[in-house]
């Protein structure tokens, strides 16, 4: 994935919190997926501001860890 890349949330996503966690829905295929911890701060961070590789390097700082893994984690869940 290209790291300049800056995604956005999908607008027709469906939003819930359920016990504890957030959980998003697509209306076109009923597909869902469960964001539980970081999942849901990426989830939040994309506003079609940052780039997969500025959202990457800021939640590193601000979690005082790896960033190649954080890397590799954002791009995952960006893809």
């Amino acid at each position: 994935m290209d790291l300049d890349k800056v995604p956005v949330r999908h607008t027709a996503a469906l939003e819930a919190e359920v016990d504890c966690q957030r959980v998003l829905m697509s209306p076109g295929d009923y597909s869902y997926f469960g964001l539980a911890g970081t999942g849901a701060i990426v989830w939040d961070r994309l506003d079609g501001t940052m780039s997969v590789g500025e959202l990457a390097e800021a939640l590193a700082s601000e979690f005082n860890t790896d960033a190649d893994q954080v890397r590799r984690e954002v791009v995952e869940f960006v893809d």
